[in-house]
């Protein structure tokens, strides 16, 4: 390595001023910037005022002009500011990027930073990490190449694998290794396929995703020691949590480009069902599935999306969100019928959902192209049996008493409701305390203590119910 470089190496940042002067001078230097022009005068035409005040205006407009000329211009700071010193590694210069760009930009506390900094490439402009424990250990090899800038993971990767470290700047431990009879059972080869990476990353990826972790998951120690225990060489590839990020996503696109094909390649055609929810976090979602048969004769059911809606829960803004991912498919002339629940806004998604993607459509077939959701039809039907005619209030009731937290509001809207709303009641009342749920628990006999009631019945009446009264033999009840 030429002196200048390992020079740089030894000095802090604070210091690179310096080396300007033991710069070479055949390095190229990046081009100053163009001085713009001038400030122009500022002028004001004042129209149907006084002769002082007119005076005053003049005057202001002489003081601004005065003030114009004293400021600092950008420009001459550009011009004053000498230019970078060039680093020299191996027959490659690069700038470091702070003098290059004359700015400093946010504050990086990872530990990194405090073994190295980002130069920039003097010809293709391409960011790196200029590794000073590297530079010191190198000894002047000229085959040393800064770390390309593509995130932390490979910097991490470089300072565990080559300084020891893990990825807080600790020195690894080598008496924390596993010992000789605890050694990796898989063959730790240092030449990965491929493909096997492609399975290892798609197979993290389905990990974090289906059981719900947290990208920063990847980066725990006794993670990364359970890779380590399993392969050496796949403990290297652990990515950090930008990484995985942009793994995802890149895999979320390729799956949506294949399902997009299969889409359009289907035998019949894609009926749309979505609803909408509040999250826990207060956010109103949209989920849009598809009901298909597909090229194979296999009939599928397959979410499209799930997106935020922003606005009001109204049929105008449901079809703006459902024709978006419709065009996103481009499934336009294959869209079907739609499976919804008798909320009345979905009438009217569906109306403008067909207008825009079909405009000729008679209104009639338009209605036509809405089905009801049969099992929202059934949960209707049992909670009007149950809670009689008025089933909506009774829920609206309970929901809100809930929500206050009022359980004498709960007991006495579920007793207004007869043999159902004691039960109701009973049940509420053991499973509120763990004291008496091990009482009722304790409560539990064998078989041959029921015997006696075998031949008991219980007859409930419901007066909401079309049937005057049930009766239920009291064994059936119990099993």
């Amino acid at each position: 390595m030429p002196p200048r470089a390992r020079q740089n190496t030894l000095s802090s940042r604070g210091s690179r001023g310096s080396r300007a002067a033991a710069a070479s001078a055949a390095a190229p230097a990046p081009p100053a910037a163009p001085a713009p022009a001038s400030a122009a005068t500022i002028t004001i035409s004042i129209e149907g005022q006084e002769p002082a005040a007119l005076a005053d205006a003049n005057l202001r407009n002489e003081e601004d002009e005065a003030e114009l000329s004293t400021s600092s211009d950008p420009a001459s700071d550009t011009q004053d500011r000498p230019p970078p010193t060039p680093i020299v590694i191996g027959d490659v210069t690069y700038y470091d990027k702070v003098e290059y760009e004359g700015k400093k930009g946010k504050k990086k506390t990872a530990y990194i930073w405090n073994y190295g900094f980002e130069i920039i490439h003097a010809t293709s402009k391409t960011k790196h990490y200029y590794c000073r424990l590297c530079l010191d250990e190198k000894e002047g090899d000229k085959s040393y190449k800064p770390l390309t800038m593509n995130g932390t993971s490979s910097i991490l990767t470089h300072f565990r694998s080559k300084h020891n470290r893990d990825k807080h700047g600790n020195i690894i431990n080598p008496t924390s290794a596993p010992p000789s009879g605890t050694a990796s059972p898989m063959p730790d080869s240092q030449i990965i396929s491929l493909s096997i990476l492609d399975k290892f990353k798609l197979l993290l990826i389905q990990w974090i995703v289906f059981c719900h972790i947290a990208f920063s998951q990847v980066e725990n120690a006794y993670l990364l020691a359970l890779i380590s225990f399993l392969s050496e060489a796949f403990a290297k590839l652990m990515p950090s949590r930008v990484t995985v990020r942009g793994w995802i996503s890149t895999e979320f696109h390729k799956r949506k480009t294949t399902l997009s094909k299969e889409l359009r390649r289907a035998r019949s055609k894609i009926h749309l069902s979505f609803d909408l929810w509040t999250s826990p976090n207060c956010y109103g979602m949209i989920a849009i599935v598809g009901h298909y048969i597909d090229r194979k004769g296999c009939r599928q059911t397959t979410l499209l999306a799930i997106r935020k809606i922003v606005g009001e829960h109204s049929g105008e803004n449901i079809a703006a969100c459902v024709c978006k991912v419709v065009r996103e498919y481009r499934i336009r002339k294959k869209v079907g019928f739609f499976v919804l629940d008798n909320a009345s806004v979905n009438g009217v998604a569906v109306d403008r959902i067909m207008s825009s993607l079909h405009p000729d459509m008679p209104e009639k077939q338009r209605k036509r192209r809405r089905l009801r959701c049969f099992n929202h039809i059934t949960n209707l039907i049992a909670k009007a049996f149950l809670l009689g005619v008025k089933s909506e209030e009774t829920v609206d009731q309970l929901l809100l008493a809930e929500h206050h937290g009022d359980f004498g509001e709960i007991a006495d809207v579920w007793r207004k409701h007869g043999t159902l709303g004691r039960l109701q009641n009973i049940i509420r009342h053991i499973r509120l305390t763990p004291q008496r749920r091990h009482a009722f628990k304790q409560c539990k006999g064998s078989p041959e203590d029921w015997k006696e009631f075998g031949h008991l019945e219980v007859c409930i009446f419901c007066a909401y119910s079309p049937f005057p009264s049930l009766v239920i033999p009291i064994k059936q009840t119990l099993t």
